[in-house]
């Protein structure tokens, strides 16, 4: 009695909602105008052969699968990746077409398939396993090919087959059980369709019609109705779905669609297959909104899902972006966040992103000849009717259902004999009910039923239109504002108060509720006055936010004035004069900033919306809107957007209407499980453990994780963080285009991964997964280990130290008597090579006419003497603290003048004698400590070693002076006066960055000096004591000029002697800048 009673009172609530749901369409719908939902290719052919989708279907974990007739694929957001059905690594794939799928409850994927039977997959281990028919074993899978698969509700599957009836399978006993027509169980042995619905019924579709097995009884047919029991069994059944009321849908392979009352067995007939109108109906799936998707071989049809009223129909259109991708559609499957993937024969499959709720995208008909033509400008009429300018042709009207009623053309000059049509840029209804249209060719003047009254020539593109309460015309164009007063013809440009019209494009035009104008242009903000017509530009307090960045938008009411720039958007808090005080509300600039969107209108809570994101000023929230989100019209037009007086919001894009119902809004809060996608240790690909848990043994000492979240409405901006417990002291963020935690040389220990993904709004999901590591050591590495070796090694020690003092005891006699006898000889010839090797390392390293060092020298000293002026320098900097007075090298390059002269007129001798005299004179200058080389010809290299980079100059004047004061004495007798060149340079020559040159670039430095000195006169010389940059870019920049030009960069202290002719010198500065 008490389930009698508890099935009736079900049957009535069930009665009374399809009551309920049925009327409330014929209230609210209307005639409604529906846009036709975009798709994104999401599968093609590189996972599936030829993009032939044959099922698709939901796992537990949230992933999504398609079968095609080559395989198995898995869609993680990003791509799909294909599995191979095999049985283990060694073993061939079987190829093999996917009939249908379903998922276990174990995580295993169910697949139907044409030539084999059931594979149950595995995707953790990519193993899997094959039932098929052996006619050797009675329990093993029934003789057919396998049409649905559907759980038991516990571990089992029901398993339909077409000619083998319905087998139920227990995977704990690997045995089938079989139920056939004859049995008196199934109607038909064609079993092509099942579903549990949410009583733990089965209902199963076949040949001939639907019949259900209750959970706890047998066979029953289901309809009440003889006749329409007896027309369902004149087709076949092949789809079921169950709906949120606890009804079922069916369809057939000839195109039948009907609903069923599970409880009184009623049948609502929505198409009749029997007239032969439509193709199989191989998918039901419930959206979102009252949507049923039904798919066939002609396409997809979308029902109201309570009444089952046809609301649209989907097809195939070639070339059109975003439309379905083929008219057979073969699965639809819809995800835990609303999303539905649509699997079609020849076009992959597709997903859907239903919009939030309260956006919707106005878009013409495929056919519609305005499709493709954008909308510029948009204004309501008082009379109810909705005017669209557009990109072309003028002027669409719609009723306040958005359907298009009639067009306005508005045509412009002739050229060659045709009309010529510009954009609409704005649209406004006057005090006086005319409607002014404003184009880049002029304004027109309009009655409310479309009649044109006038044209007015103006000059510029006109971008604003604004009617005052006054009754005067405000035109904002793309070179200043124009003043039309009421009863006038005239427009006369509007002046600033300092005199001269207005430039610039207007962008932005509004009335406050105290009648105060506002206008925004590329200069900033100006406040008109309505009685003078002029405009005074206001100044930006504190920060100067209109002078930096154009105003692209502006919204005045009740609230204050907000506007809209490049820069982000700010708040006007107060005006003093000409003085507006501004506080930013939101950033466009740097990371996270938000794109504006300048078409600004508020909703009756207090949001500001543009066609790009709302902002709640109360919460300083800001909610990004995208495609994903449903706001998908193209390119968004700046000043295309109203407010309608029933609160709706429209804004104009290059390929739709968007329509913004603020009071249904609800922003994206999906929350996305996060799942490991795949797993690396070491460089081995390994499976994914069912414990959560691996063990890294030694060598190994790395492993790599790849992930996903599985938010599929946006995937590519979803962010990821991911840390090792144990490990990384904080989260390790990433992004969608690099899905892996890597780590390498772990020391052995416990550790735990953690992976945290985002949904689209970068929203953190709860979810977290997780992954435990266990890094083994190796033996060396354990604790036992480590102390057995420590005591080996102790004795080991110790019986070596013995046995090589027994042994050294033995032998201490022999030696000592052997060396006695040895030491005499060894010490002669040790004596004689000593004196032989420092010989020849002399001479090596000696320049044999001077005396001096060579340049082999040079390059086996210099190492170390640059290493520690580097160091010191690098101290200084790390201190904070000047450098030390012997932190510097100084390198000087001295070239005696004319010195060929002397060869030529005197002799080689004599020039052999300059080159000697002129070692003493250096000698005489610089220090014993100092570097000094000759480096070739009558050319001398001096590096002044620990001296400070000041007193360069005063050494570069003394070996100039030692060299011209006085006369060398040639062999025979005779004075010879000569002068000489030097150019010199400072190591390091940037103090800022030691290690930014090496030293041969600095002789380089003095080599060019040298040159300049050369240049100039001789008898002098030319330094650069530093060079002062902010970075190593700018000193590399630097090098690649001439030296001549440093002294004008400003960057580099240049030190040069002011008498070339060898009078007595002074100093000369060009000093750096800052």
């Amino acid at each position: 009695m008490f389930v009698h009673g508890q099935k009736l009172k079900d049957y009535l609530i069930r009665a009374l909602l399809c009551l309920v749901f049925s009327l409330a369409p014929l209230a609210v719908a209307g005639n409604q105008h529906i846009s036709e939902p975009q798709f994104v290719q999401t599968l093609t052919n590189n996972s599936i052969m030829d993009g032939v989708v044959t099922a698709v279907a939901l796992d537990a974990q949230g992933y999504v699968w398609a079968g095609g007739a080559t395989g198995l694929a898995r869609f993680d957001g990003y791509q799909f990746v294909r599995f191979p059905l095999k049985a283990d690594g060694d073993t061939p794939e079987v190829i093999s077409a996917v009939t249908t799928i379903a998922a276990g409850r174990d995580g295993r994927v169910w697949v139907g398939l044409a030539s084999v039977g059931v594979a149950a997959l595995d995707p953790r281990t990519g193993r899997t396993v094959f039932y098929r028919h052996d006619p050797q074993k009675p329990q093993s899978l029934t003789d057919g090919l396998v049409r649905a698969i559907v759980s038991d509700g516990a571990d089992g599957f029901w398993i339909g087959t077409q000619g083998g009836g319905l087998d139920h399978f227990a995977p704990a006993t690997g045995k089938f059980e079989h139920v056939r027509a004859a049995q008196g169980g199934v109607p038909d042995d064609n079993v092509s369709a099942l579903l549990l619905d949410r009583r733990g019924d089965l209902w199963i579709g076949s040949g001939k019609g639907l019949v259900r097995k209750a959970s706890m009884g047998g066979y029953t047919r289901v309809l009440r109705d003889p006749v329409d029991e007896a027309k369902l069994a004149r087709q076949v059944v092949i789809e079921l779905r169950e709906d949120r009321f606890g009804r079922l849908w069916a369809g057939t392979l000839s195109g039948s669609l009907l609903i069923v009352d599970t409880l009184s067995g009623q049948a609502k007939w929505l198409a009749d297959g029997e007239a032969g109108a439509n193709g199989a109906i191989n998918a039901i799936e419930e959206a979102g909104g009252n949507q049923m998707w039904i798919g066939s071989g002609t396409g997809i049809e979308i029902r109201a899902a309570d009444s089952g009223e046809l609301l649209q129909r989907l097809r195939h259109t070639a070339g059109r972006i975003g439309a379905l991708a083929a008219q057979d559609v073969m699965g639809i499957v819809r995800d835990r966040s609303g999303v539905l993937f649509v699997g079609s024969y020849g076009g992959g499959v597709q997903r859907h992103v239903p919009p939030l709720p309260g956006i919707s995208v106005y878009r013409p008909a495929p056919d519609d000849p305005w499709d493709g033509i954008g909308i510029r400008s948009i204004a309501e009429m008082r009379n109810g009717e909705i005017w669209l300018g557009r990109s072309q042709h003028g002027v669409s009207v719609l009723d306040a259902s958005l359907r298009r009623t009639s067009d306005i053309e508005l045509s412009g000059q002739r050229e060659g004999g045709r009309s010529s049509f510009s954009a609409v840029g704005a649209i406004v209804q006057g005090a006086e009910g005319h409607a002014w249209i404003g184009t880049n060719e002029g304004l027109y003047e309009f009655s409310e039923d479309h009649r044109l009254i006038r044209r007015y020539e103006v000059a510029g593109m006109i971008r604003r239109l604004l009617a005052g309460r006054d009754g005067v015309l405000w035109i904002g164009t793309s070179n200043g504002v124009l003043r039309k007063a009421a009863g006038s013809a005239a427009i006369a440009p509007v002046l600033l108060a300092q005199g001269g019209p207005m430039r610039g494009n207007v962008d932005a035009l509004v009335q406050d509720p105290a009648g105060r104008l506002w206008v925004g242009n590329t200069a900033g903000i100006f406040k008109i006055d309505p009685s003078s017509g002029t405009a005074q530009k206001l100044e930006a307090v504190p920060s100067p936010a209109d002078s930096r960045f154009a105003v692209k938008g502006m919204l005045a009411d009740k609230d204050g004035l907000w506007i809209d720039s490049d820069g982000g958007r700010y708040r006007v808090d107060r005006i003093e004069g000409n003085k507006a005080h501004y506080t930013l509300a939101i950033s466009s600039q740097g990371e996270g900033g938000h794109p504006i969107g300048a078409n600004l209108l508020r909703d009756a809570a207090g949001r500001i919306w543009t066609h790009r994101g709302v902002y709640d000023p109360a919460t300083r929230q800001y909610d990004e809107l995208s495609s994903a989100d449903g706001v998908d019209f193209g390119t968004g037009w700046f000043r295309a957007y109203t407010q309608l007086r029933d609160g709706r919001m429209l804004f104009g894009g290059s390929a739709g209407l968007l329509v913004v119902e603020p009071e249904k809004y609800a922003a994206w809060a999906f929350r996305p499980p996060v799942v490991l996608t795949s797993l690396t240790v070491g460089a081995q690909p390994v499976e994914l453990p069912a414990t959560g848990r691996i063990v890294v043994m030694p060598p190994q000492r790395s492993f790599s994780v790849q992930f996903s979240a599985l938010d599929y409405s946006a995937p590519e901006r979803i962010r990821y963080r991911y840390r090792l417990l144990g490990y990384d002291p904080d989260w390790r963020k990433t992004g969608a285009n690099l899905r892996v935690a890597s780590y390498d040389n772990l020391p052995p220990g416990s550790y735990t991964l953690q992976v945290q993904g985002s949904n689209r709004n970068g929203e953190w999901s709860d979810a977290v997964a997780s992954l435990e590591v266990d890094v083994k050591p190796a033996w060396w590495e354990t604790w036992w280990a480590k102390l057995l070796m420590l005591v080996l090694a102790g004795l080991a020690v110790t019986g070596l130290v013995q046995w090589r003092t027994l042994r050294l005891r033995r032998r201490e006699e022999e030696l000592e008597l052997r060396v006695a006898e040895r030491t005499a000889e060894l010490q002669e010839v040790s004596a004689a090579l000593v004196a032989k090797s420092q010989a020849l390392e002399l001479a090596s390293l000696t320049d044999p006419l001077t005396g001096l060092h060579n340049r082999r020298y040079l390059t086996e000293h210099i190492h170390a003497d640059i290493a520690q002026c580097v160091r010191k320098h690098e101290d200084s900097l790390r201190l904070g603290t000047p450098p030390a007075e012997d932190s510097d090298l100084i390198f000087f390059l001295i070239d005696i003048d004319y010195f060929k002269q002397v060869n030529d007129q005197y002799g080689h001798a004599a020039g052999d004698a300059v080159l000697i005299q002129m070692r003493h004179r250096l000698q005489a200058i610089f220090r014993g400590s100092d570097y000094l080389i000759r480096w070739g010809g009558e050319e001398f290299l001096v590096v002044a070693r620990d001296t400070r980079r000041e007193r360069a100059a005063e050494l570069a004047e003394r070996a100039r002076a030692v060299v011209a004061d006085e006369p060398f004495v040639l062999p025979d007798g005779v004075e010879l006066r000569k002068t000489c060149s030097i150019g010199y340079a400072c190591f390091p020559p940037a103090r800022r960055f030691p290690q930014a040159m090496d030293w041969q670039a600095v002789s380089e430095i003095a080599d060019a000096a040298l040159y300049l000195v050369k240049n100039s006169g001789r008898n002098g010389w030319y330094g650069v004591t530093e060079v002062n940059v902010q970075c190593q870019e700018d000193l590399q920049h630097l090098l690649q000029q001439p030296l001549a030009a440093w002294e004008g960069s400003g960057r580099a202290l240049i030190q040069r002697s002011s008498a070339p002719s060898g009078e007595a010198s002074t100093l000369t500065e060009a000093a750096p800048a800052g």
